[in-house]
């Protein structure tokens, strides 16, 4: 299963994204500012 991480400020448009992705079996984590999506990216390995 693919792990994808999405840093968007905008939590209309990550929500959107995270749902989509979800229903095709990704497992989604959000971040909504960059300093959060850095530490998750730092902890975490992810498909880019």
């Amino acid at each position: 299963m693919a792990k994808i991480l999405i840093i968007e400020d905008d939590t209309d448009i990550n929500n959107m994204i995270a749902e989509y992705l979800s229903e095709r079996n990704m497992q989604v984590e959000q971040a909504f500012y960059g300093t959060e999506g850095k530490l998750l990216w730092q902890m975490k390995i992810y498909l880019f």
